[in-house]
């Protein structure tokens, strides 16, 4: 009997420890968030307490975003320096789950009164650099001037390394004419100590559908569906070598240098399903957005709060209602 009961005790330990190892397990491996990311539009004012911060002008009023670390800047639809911004550009900022500003795209006033395809990116060796450098440019040369191309900028914005193995003879793709992506579907997945990132895009009946979920190593969560996402998979693909090969090597070794992972060896995975006419990597062109007139720029953070306060009034009422016609 003894021996019974203390059998009994072990192995209801052995599951009580398992299910504890599986659940913290579990929990490493899942997301943070699953709530799609906040976006902030607006004009910029400026940066405060030593860049560490962006100033946004809205309805007439004025809102400070604390910067991530590493943040992603595009201008006039080219990567840019943080200190690349010009007082009155239009701005589209994504901020992660810690309301940190995680994603600038910005367009110039003169972008924005005449829109324009972007530059053609820089040389397909700069989107080519050595990954094991962990440098490497952005999709294209900035333009801090939102006109002319510019010498690579300090902060955030990468310069090309010496490689021997750059792909000299590649050349970046050409848009694709019918404006669609070359794959039926694409997935992708990096694992590192510093990072999580996933990323799916794919066709299906009701058209192009994209999610792209980010995981920095302080645990701050990036997530992005439809438009939004499609968007940054453009802005982050335009240069890129058209031979399948040389393409996926590339965007390994862009990503690695947009992130600047010091892992030398992150676990990727990627699985295209090529359409049967795709021969090269062609993708669509990337699009301006539509900037946000002076001084009504839009917070959806804050246009939720006021849709929350009128949706909680709207229920007082009808319960008041609702008390009135029992009475």
């Amino acid at each position: 009997m003894g021996k019974l009961k203390k059998t009994v005790v072990w192995v209801i330990a052995a599951a009580l420890l398992g299910g504890l190892v599986y659940g913290v397990t579990w929990a490493g491996d899942a997301p943070v968030s699953a709530e799609i990311s906040t976006e902030a539009k607006g004009r910029f004012v400026g940066l405060t307490d030593g860049n560490k911060q962006i100033k946004v002008s809205y309805d007439g009023t004025e809102k400070t975003y604390p910067l991530t670390a590493d943040v992603w800047v595009y201008r006039n639809l080219q990567k840019a320096a943080i200190t690349d911004l010009k007082p009155g550009d239009s701005l589209e900022i994504i901020l992660n789950s810690k309301n940190q500003a995680a994603y600038i795209k910005a367009a110039a006033p003169e972008q924005a009164a005449a829109p324009q395809s972007p530059a053609p990116p820089a040389t397909a060796p700069n989107a080519a650099a050595a990954q094991g450098s962990g440098a490497s440019p952005g999709p294209a040369t900035p333009t801090p001037s939102g006109s002319t191309p510019a010498a690579p900028p300090a902060g955030p914005a990468h310069t090309p390394s010496a490689s021997s193995d750059r792909q000299a003879t590649a050349e970046p793709a050409k848009p694709a004419a019918n404006g669609s992506w070359p794959w039926e579907r694409l997935s992708l997945e990096l694992k590192s100590r510093e990072l999580a990132l996933k990323v799916k895009q794919e066709q299906t009946d009701k058209g192009d559908e994209a999610d792209v979920y980010i995981q920095t190593k302080d645990r701050a969560v990036v997530h992005l569906k439809g438009a939004q996402a499609e968007q940054l998979l453009l802005l982050l693909m335009q240069g890129l070598p058209s031979e399948k090969d040389a393409w996926e090597k590339a965007l390994k070794q862009r990503l690695a240098a947009q992130f600047k992972l010091k892992d030398d060896s992150p676990d990727w995975k990627i699985d295209v399903k090529w359409k049967d006419d795709a021969q090269v990597v062609r993708t669509p062109p990337v699009q301006p957005g539509k900037p946000e007139p002076n001084g009504h720029g839009a917070d959806k953070e804050h246009g939720k709060g006021k849709n929350k306060e009128k949706e909680k009034e709207k229920a007082k009422n009808r319960d008041k209602h609702d008390d009135e016609n029992d009475d």
